[in-house]
């Protein structure tokens, strides 16, 4: 009989060891690893973890789990299809460390929170230990090594819940592959990443993790992003979306972690922008703007941007009829909700911009706050932006070139600081070959009157400093002509009657507005500085338009506003004619003008033909004008006939002496003196006398002026009446008055 001794087999043993091997590995590491995995997570986190199942082959050292997920109470914030890892014993027997040659995570999906506060989510998921002795650092962590790591078709869901509405991106087909890993760090692993980005964007980079240093060396593009993409973020703070529009970026990026370093530099393309408010009506864009190089330095905090070229900007800017704009409605109002917490300026960075190239920009401009609204554009507007830096008082010059309503020229030239604009800018616009019948809306509005004709010559020339403005508008309007009188008016001026006096005799208006202000003062309106400077140069001319005219030829304002003449007298005195050829420049430069004499006459030329009447009367009675003490009793009998001896006798003893020699006798010169001027006052004039001299005197002015070549119908004469003495001057001064022809 034949024992059986299988069993003291070698072969047997080793199949037996064979069999309970893989049947430890099919059996008893799945449900181990499982149960450890979800040990380690509960415990170093609060979230909850789910694993559908767990695989190992013990033969080719494979772990395969299937649908890792960890969960709030909310929500799954991370799920993976599958984790595949390879692990390699003979190399970590050889290497003494753990090594796995393949880890794949297939189709993970992330979600990622901003919370109200500020606060992402993922650093809320992980319990720190409570002790410093937890905390401390095991320094007998093994060494792990990683021939190869791949993340394929991944997803990342980012929500951004900071402040309303809620905000959110999507990054899928994640694709991430290292190779080379090692732990502790060292040695260097190359790095590929390919993700979409929203709705088309894609990412991709490519380069080398240093690990000794830290440090990633990479070349990166982004291809195709949709700036709509963007919108949940734009409707943070602005009223309004992108329409369209897509950027390319491409460059490098070198990031060290010790310490903490990123150099960017690269370039961007942006193609066909358009931005809409709520409504869908077009704000803004471009076709196309590239930046041919970007670079940027932190923790430096430097920057440099530029060239840039810009093709085909256009914006929109509409004023409706409550004076509110529709870039200033696109500010989302403040509220309590949404409300960012103040934030101090970081003014730390410094670095520059430019320079700028503009091609084909256009500028669509509408305003409903006036009557049948206003609408006009530039158009074409080319030109260039130089460099300027953020620090110091560096400027960039500014050359722009365009085309206002299909036919007038306009050019910007100067300097501005672009970071800070009203701390230093020097700026001239001008604006050519304007057509006004096109600003009849806001002649309407603000003088009463639409515009029948004309063109205008606009220079703008504004200076700030620190803030402080001063600026100089030139305006010059050819063949400017008044057309249907609207009403309504905010300047009330007689508007034809300014037109006359600003219009000369190439029928062309010259007028300077200087503005000043303080952008530094919030209550300061440019717009309302503007409005409020030519309504005060209007409404002066329009109270003193003689003011106005004597500065055209160097005289005072008296010398136009009167003509002076002699009491009771009519010729023209030589300082009269002066006067009447200065008016007489003054009318012929400003053609539209027509000049009003009024016929008057005053206390004075009363007097003189009082005067002249009891000298007469003097000498008829065989008295001395010339020497009144010598016509005493003249005097006394005239004065008697007009009062009464009582009253001369008052009279006479008001003049008696009471010291010296002739004391108690009475002083004759005095005495005769007064006596004259009460006969002079009492003395009455014809009526009709006052009359015909004051016609005299206005048809003398009337035709010195025609002898001068004034046409007649530019000179009319008024009702008479009596003047106002003055009894400082016994000059006789005739008003003359302007008008529009």
């Amino acid at each position: 009989m034949i024992r059986s001794t299988w069993w003291k087999s070698k072969l047997f043993w080793v199949l037996l060891a064979a069999a309970l091997y893989l049947l430890a590995g099919t059996l008893v590491v799945p449900p181990l690893v499982k149960n450890q995995l979800k040990s380690m997570i509960t415990t170093q986190s609060p979230l909850d973890p789910g694993i559908e199942s767990v695989k190992f082959n013990p033969i080719t050292f494979t772990l395969r789990l299937r649908n890792l997920t960890l969960e709030t109470s909310e929500k799954t914030v991370l799920d993976a299809k599958k984790i595949t890892v390879n692990f390699d014993p003979l190399v970590s027997i050889y290497r003494w460390d753990w090594s796995f040659g393949n880890i794949e995570i297939d189709s993970p999906q992330v979600s990622v929170t901003r919370n109200k506060s500020g606060l992402i989510n993922w650093t809320q998921y992980r319990s720190l230990p409570d002790t410093p002795t937890e905390r401390a650092v095991n320094t007998d962590t093994p060494n792990y090594t990683v021939d190869r790591f791949r993340l394929k078709n991944g997803r990342v869901d980012w929500s951004d819940r900071l402040r309303p509405p809620e905000a959110g991106l999507m990054l899928s087909e994640i694709d991430l592959g290292l190779e080379n890993l090692h732990w502790p760090a060292s040695g260097n692993s190359p790095l590929k990443l390919r993700s979409k980005i929203g709705d088309g964007g894609v990412f991709r980079i490519n380069g080398t993790l240093y690990a000794d240093t830290r440090t990633l060396d990479s070349n990166f593009r982004l291809d195709n992003f949709v700036l709509r993409d963007l919108n949940d973020y734009v409707r943070k703070r602005i009223q309004g979306q992108w329409k369209s529009g897509r950027l390319d970026v491409r460059g490098s990026l070198r990031a060290s972690a010790a310490p903490l370093t990123v150099n960017l530099s690269g370039k961007s393309k942006m193609t066909n922008l358009k931005f809409v408010d709520l409504n869908g009506d077009t704000v803004g864009g471009w076709s196309k703007t590239t930046i041919d190089n970007i670079d940027i330095k932190w923790p430096r905090k430097e920057f440099r941007v530029g060239p840039i070229d810009i093709q085909s900007p256009h914006l929109a800017l509409e004023i409706n009829e409550n004076y509110r704009t529709n870039l200033g409605n696109l500010l989302v109002p403040k509220t309590q909700e949404n409300a960012s917490p103040p934030q101090q300026r970081d003014i730390s960075w410094s670095g520059s911009v430019g320079p700028i190239r503009v091609t084909s920009a256009d500028l669509n401009f509408s305003d409903e706050n006036v009557p049948g609204s206003f609408q006009t554009n530039i158009k074409d507007l080319d030109g260039s932006i130089g460099k300027t830096s953020m620090t110091g008082d560096d400027t960039a010059d500014v050359s722009l070139n365009g085309t206002l309503g299909g036919q007038s020229k306009v050019s910007l030239d100067g300097s501005i600081s672009l970071f800070s604009f009203f701390s230093r800018s020097n700026i001239t616009m001008e604006i050519v070959n304007v057509g006004l019948p096109t600003l009849s809306p806001y002649s309407g509005k603000f003088l009463g009157y639409k515009i029948d004709r004309g063109k205008m010559l606009l220079t703008l020339k504004y200076r700030i400093e620190d803030g402080r403005l001063s600026g100089d508008n030139q305006v010059v309007l050819e063949d400017f002509t008044l057309g249907e009188y609207v009403g309504n008016e905010m300047i009330a001026i007689p508007m034809k009657l300014v037109v006359s006096l600003l219009k000369d005799s190439d029928g062309v208006i010259r007028m300077s507005v200087p503005v000043s202000g303080n952008f530094n003062d919030p209550s300061f309106d440019f717009s309302n500085a503007i409005y409020k400077a030519v309504r005060s140069i209007l409404t002066s001319i329009m109270k003193s338009p003689f003011s106005y005219l004597a500065k055209l030829v160097g005289s005072e304002p008296d010398e136009l506003r009167f003509v002076e003449f002699e009491p009771a007298g009519s010729r023209l005195s030589q300082r009269a004619v002066n006067g009447l050829d200065k008016l007489v420049k003054v009318m012929k430069q400003r053609p539209l003008i027509k000049i009003g004499v009024r016929p008057g006459w005053s206390e004075s030329d009363r007097r003189k033909f009082a005067s002249r009447s009891l000298d007469s009367y003097l000498n008829r009675q065989g008295g001395n004008q010339n020497n009144l003490s010598q016509s005493v009793f003249e005097l006394e009998t005239r004065y008697s006939e007009l009062t009464s001896p009582k009253v001369v006798s008052g009279i006479q003893e008001e003049h008696k002496l009471e010291e010296g020699p002739r004391k108690g006798t009475t002083d004759e010169e005095a005495y005769a003196q007064e006596l004259y001027e009460k006969i002079v006052e009492k003395t009455r004039v014809n009526p009709d006398k006052l009359q015909e001299l004051a016609q005299k005197r206005a048809s003398n002015i009337r035709e010195y002026l025609r002898e001068q070549e004034i046409q007649p119908e530019r000179i009319f004469i008024l009702d008479p009446n009596e003047l106002n003495p003055d009894l400082s001057d016994p000059a006789v001064k005739i008003p003359l008055t302007v008008k529009a022809r």
